[in-house]
């Protein structure tokens, strides 16, 4: 694929632009489609042009590069200007928050180079896309740019204490295909401890506000444990949000109902709703639902569970449950290998990946806790690879698996 990038003229001032590179063409100079060739070919998303003194800012996802980081956000920049400092330019996007990595695209005639730049930012000319667009696995070219960049140790993108991001989640279709098409349907996620009900909520959050989709333009996530009343906690998320009145006890239904009207039905995920199911606010919340004016996910333990079952709560019995166990096996395997193949590690054997599967007995936070200590061994080693007796290290540690994940 040829690149054809000349002088472009820019966007008005201030011009926003959503979504995807086809939806942008219409605002953008056609001579920024080799910026847009080479997202393709990364698998990237866009969304947020923004026209800039410089050129153009827009937000980069790349769910598909399997490193630490790559989970949120990038900031990107079109430079059209071969007298613009990058400097400046890097600086001021990465200033704006978020993820620290940032991209600039140059499409100008020369490479506009005016010192160095802080190892999270990319600079892309014509040559380093052609050459990677071009490339027999783009993505796997831009894994190895930024982990060379960061650095091996500082890719690791296992994590067993946190929400696993866009490009760390695995599996779990049937369960986010029922979640995004049955949208008449309210349901009960329920679980045991590290199953990933959390990563599912978040994920399948994403998906929604990704794809923007017209069951309700509002996503709104509540954690329990976050110490605020079912009812409060709505209240606050629609006030931060939009222009509702604040709360006032009772007036719940009123809230949402504004909502409802002015952005259309919200999606309502509650997470951690074990103690609030026995609640006065669930009740209501069950009454708002039965009305239309809100569709409800709930994520929990056994708790949630006995709720679900209650015979005596209206709400209760609307709810269809849906049950997280280990992780299917391929998903497993792609969970531990994908993100070790991206920090260039490799396995002695394909039976260390069955040790790790059993040991693990495929939960997605123990996947995620054995990666990490797998991958941090390997690194130590500078041999690149995941040896059978670093396994049989750590299922000599087995019966305390969970103790060390908790303290993870």
């Amino acid at each position: 694929m040829s690149l054809n990038c000349s002088e472009p003229s820019l966007v008005t001032p201030d011009q926003r632009v959503g979504g995807t590179p086809d939806a942008v063409r219409c605002a953008i100079d056609e001579r920024f489609e080799c910026v847009f060739d080479f997202i393709r070919s990364i698998e990237g998303t866009t969304d947020q042009f923004i026209s800039t003194d410089f050129g153009v800012s827009f937000i980069l996802n790349l769910d598909c590069i399997r490193l630490r980081g790559m989970h949120l956000p990038i900031r990107c920049a079109i430079v059209a200007d071969s007298n613009v400092d990058l400097r400046l330019v890097s600086e001021g996007l990465f200033s704006k928050g978020g993820n620290k990595y940032t991209f600039i695209f140059v499409i100008s005639g020369s490479y506009p180079w005016h010192g160095p730049l802080r190892k999270e930012v990319f600079v892309f000319d014509h040559s380093a896309m052609h050459d990677m667009q071009n490339s027999r696995d783009p993505i796997e070219m831009l894994t190895m740019k930024i982990r060379k960049s960061v650095g091996v140790d500082n890719a690791i993108p296992y994590s067993a204490s946190v929400v696993a991001g866009p490009n760390m989640f695995f599996g779990r279709h049937e369960e986010l295909s029922r979640l995004l098409v049955e949208q008449d349907t309210h349901f009960a996620v329920i679980g045991p401890s590290q199953v990933g009900k959390s990563s599912l909520l978040w994920r399948h959050a994403h998906t929604l506000r990704r794809q923007n989709t017209n069951v309700g333009h509002r996503v709104l996530v509540i954690n329990m444990n976050d110490g605020l009343g079912i009812s409060s906690a709505v209240a606050a998320e629609i006030s931060d949000s939009s222009v509702a009145a604040p709360y006032q006890p009772g007036n719940l239904r009123r809230l949402l109902k504004r909502e409802c009207e002015s952005l259309g039905r919200p999606e309502l995920l509650i997470d951690e709703c074990d103690d609030s199911c026995q609640s006065g606010d669930m009740e209501e919340i069950g009454e708002i639902a039965k009305d239309g004016l809100v569709r409800v996910v709930l994520f929990g333990r056994s708790g949630l569970l006995q709720y679900a079952g209650k015979s005596k709560s209206t709400f209760a019995q609307r709810l269809e449950k849906i049950r997280l166990g280990p992780l299917d096996e391929n998903s497993a395997r792609k969970l531990i290998t994908e993100p070790m193949n991206a920090l260039g590690l490799k396995f002695e054997n394909s039976n260390s990946i069955d040790q790790i599967l059993e040991l693990t007995r495929r939960m997605p936070a123990a996947l995620q806790f054995c990666g990490k200590k797998l991958a941090r061994e390997a690194i130590a080693t500078k041999q690149g690879t995941v040896k059978r007796i670093m396994i049989e290290h750590l299922s000599i540690s087995k019966n305390n698996l969970i103790t060390e994940l908790g303290s993870e």
